[in-house]
């Protein structure tokens, strides 16, 4: 992976740059102690992670970040700070952060936060080879079966990823670090200690859920809508229940049709589990 550094402590990023590159598959491609400066170089630069300091003088990191997004949207934002305020961090999230890494540094806080992006930058990298395999050709034939049931249960993710409507949706790289943890784990049980396992505090786990339900809740509108186009189409209708339960998925019919106030309500829990038993049962019929 290409990263690049911007903290207006040059010892951090000595720091941060020392800790990237201790894996051999990363190396920091840029750093930058000014904001401006930063900017200018990224315009010319293929970066897949930028670690950015929250305060900065003249241009603070969310507005740094912002700019950035402008011709650079597909970086992921891994953003180091001091400050613990609530509102600030949240802001900082809508704008399209990852995760925060607190100062002072802890060298496990920052791996272990660096492998989780990482992680979820392969599963959209597999999301988008999946999806080209599926609309130009037949899968290749796989020489190992535990590989190939890796390869099968990936594809199988992402086709109920895009099924749902979400294939493009910001919370898609949470929803496959949710899966991947409750895989690792290998219970099927939604993980009760989110938080440990994202080594994220309480407010930042209150963010990555907000953002995972209204995800879900996007993909329960797309599922009810599905059905009423395909009224036949008993597919929608049994995942929705395996996903959101017949009594959410009837309540949002209702509410499409202008017939209700009120949509179908979400469970994490629900969702998730049956997400992994939809996966995880190789006779159950795909799309």
């Amino acid at each position: 992976m290409r990263f690049y550094i911007i903290d207006d402590d040059y010892s951090i990023v000595n720091i941060l740059t020392n800790l990237v590159e201790q894996d051999a598959n990363d190396t920091v491609v840029g750093q930058s102690t000014v904001p401006e400066q930063a900017l200018k170089d990224l315009v010319g630069l293929s970066v897949d992670i930028i670690l950015i300091d929250l305060l900065m003088p003249v241009i603070n990191g969310i507005e740094l970040v912002h700019k950035i997004r402008q011709f650079h949207p597909h970086i992921k934002f891994i953003m180091i700070s001091q400050v613990t305020d609530g509102d600030l961090r949240e802001e900082a999230y809508l704008e399209g952060i990852e995760f925060f890494i607190n100062k002072p540094l802890n060298i496990i806080e920052v791996q272990t936060i660096i492998k989780r992006v990482k992680h979820g930058i392969q599963m959209e990298a597999q999301l988008n080879t999946i999806q080209d395999i599926l609309g130009t050709g037949p899968q290749q034939t796989q020489k190992n079966s535990k590989d190939y049931d890796t390869r099968e249960r990936q594809e199988r993710v992402h086709q109920l990823i895009a099924y749902l409507g979400l294939s493009s949706d910001m919370a898609v790289s949470d929803i496959l670090t949710i899966y991947q943890i409750m895989q690792e784990q290998a219970t099927g049980y939604w993980p009760e200690d989110l938080q440990s396992e994202l080594n994220i505090d309480a407010h930042e786990k209150k963010i990555i859920l907000q953002r995972v339900r209204r995800a879900l809740k996007r993909g329960l509108e797309n599922l009810a809508s599905r059905y009423l186009n395909e009224i036949d189409n008993e597919i929608s209708l049994s995942y929705g229940n395996v996903l959101y339960g017949y009594y959410n998925i009837h309540r949002e019919i209702q509410y499409l049709e202008k017939n209700s106030d009120k949509g179908g309500g979400i469970s994490m829990k629900k969702f998730f589990e049956g997400f992994y038993l939809l996966v995880n049962q190789k006779d159950t019929p795909f799309f």
